[in-house]
């Protein structure tokens, strides 16, 4: 619960989005009423609830009770078939003419307004989560990355977005990208213990195969533009050559041509069984069609190299399907959230700006990928992925934040409004 001179929850219109695994299935339920989200002003020993969300004791209905002349009431339910352990991503909606209440990705009911909390109230305001603000009606589940939305911002309010955020994008893109991932639950001990160990088994199978990567001896560079260039056919590898020297030892060389897509360039030193996905593959680069790309400090024995079109993606997760068939033997057809070299950057994220998803430390300098401030800008890797920002493209202003609200002006939509501080999810907030 948070108690501070401004409000933490949109006291006007917004939302409240957040998931929710049960302890309890529909129908044998919690036991007793099941105290999801409250909205209480407290001061001394007077305590108003402004309104709760709830699920009843049989574990059929979910209920927005708002308070009336006669007590409180219920102004919005659904009936819900959930099970034990599932995880449910649950968004309400909120403006004084309307109210609506969505699970997962579907709206699944619409209610009168609920009125707007007076300002002078500020103060006494709090948002308990998984309880009443006694502390009572526990939840009997888990709550797992809330969010706050405001519908007062201007920008939402010109996109049409009156409880602040949009409906396809901020629930169903989000729902449908996250909830495989939901259903696995928050990451253990054991999980990320394991992640560490996957990195070390990377570094390990790498060195086995005599695989140099840059920063330990090999250098990769795209030479220059290819003398022809060939857009009308899939991908291929052309005019390769490779030559030695005392220096850089065994060097390759070899044309992209095909399509107008970027590539992702592979390497492996053994093929094994009769198919291409049975051997362990390295993701080098990406790069542009009808270019020159040279590797010094190849494999003296053989090197086989394959390309991958990295707009072809099935499921919509930033790994392309010839990434997870290769590399991470992961289904391109389910939606995948990877970081294989445990360095706090997802594996999509480092594909799309040049890093290598296999090296916590890509070109071997001492600092890890995402401590690299490449631009200067004084935003280290893991605070671009959580601005979203460019690493290559310098950000000058992101230190200023007019309304003081920690989200600086240049990703919040609002940046002159001081009176309903943004809460982000984890991903979303700053890292360092």
């Amino acid at each position: 619960m948070v108690v501070s001179n401004s409000f933490r929850v949109e006291p006007e219109r917004g939302a409240i989005r957040f998931w929710y695994r049960p302890d309890y299935s529909s129908g044998v339920g919690p036991g007793q009423t099941a105290t999801l989200l409250a909205l209480t002003a407290i001061n001394g020993q007077t305590e108003l609830n402004w309104w709760s969300l709830v699920v009843t004791p049989d574990g059929n209905e979910v209920h927005l009770v708002c308070p009336t002349e006669n007590g409180p009431q219920s102004c919005l339910q659904i009936e819900i078939n959930w099970e034990a352990g599932g995880w449910y991503l649950v968004t309400l909606g909120f403006t004084p003419t309307n109210s609506a209440l969505f699970i997962d990705d579907q709206l699944a009911a619409v209610g009168p307004g609920l009125e707007t909390v007076p300002k002078e109230l500020a103060p006494y305001v709090t948002l308990a989560v998984g309880s009443t603000a006694a502390g009572t009606l526990p939840a009997q589940g888990q709550i797992e990355e809330l969010s706050i939305f405001s519908g007062r911002k201007k920008m939402q309010q010109i996109m049409g977005n009156p409880f602040g955020l949009s409906v396809d994008w901020e629930i169903g893109t989000y729902y449908n990208s996250l909830s495989n991932i939901a259903a696995l639950g928050p990451i253990s001990d054991e999980e990320i213990a394991a992640r560490k160990a996957r990195a070390e088994q990377l570094r390990a199978e790498r060195e086995a195969l005599g695989i140099e990567m840059e920063g330990d001896g090999m250098e990769m560079m795209i030479s220059g533009p290819a003398t022809e260039c060939v857009t009308n056919s899939p991908l291929y590898i052309t005019n390769t050559v490779a030559l030695f020297d005392t220096n850089t030892l065994w060097t390759v060389q070899f044309e992209i041509q095909g399509t107008n897509s970027p590539a992702d360039i592979f390497v492996t030193t053994n093929l094994v069984g009769n198919y291409l996905t049975n051997s362990f593959w390295v993701w080098l680069e990406r790069g542009p069609t009808c270019y020159t790309y040279q590797y010094t400090n190849q494999s003296p024995e053989r090197s086989f190299y394959i390309l991958g079109d990295a707009t072809v993606d099935s499921d919509s997760d930033g790994l392309p399907d010839a990434y997870e068939k290769l590399v991470t033997h992961t289904n391109p057809q389910v939606w995948n959230y990877l970081d294989s070299d445990g360095d706090g950057l997802a594996d999509a994220w480092e594909l799309a700006h040049g890093y290598d998803p296999g090296r916590a430390d890509t070109n071997g300098n001492g600092i890890p990928d995402g401590y690299e401030d490449w631009d200067g800008d004084a935003l280290a890797n893991l605070m671009e992925a959580g601005f979203r920002s460019d690493p290559a493209v310098a950000n000058a202003t992101w230190r200023q934040d007019s309304d003081a609200d920690g989200i600086p002006d240049s990703v919040d939509d609002s940046p002159s409004m001081t009176d309903t501080p943004p809460l982000v999810t984890t991903f979303e907030k700053c890292p360092l």
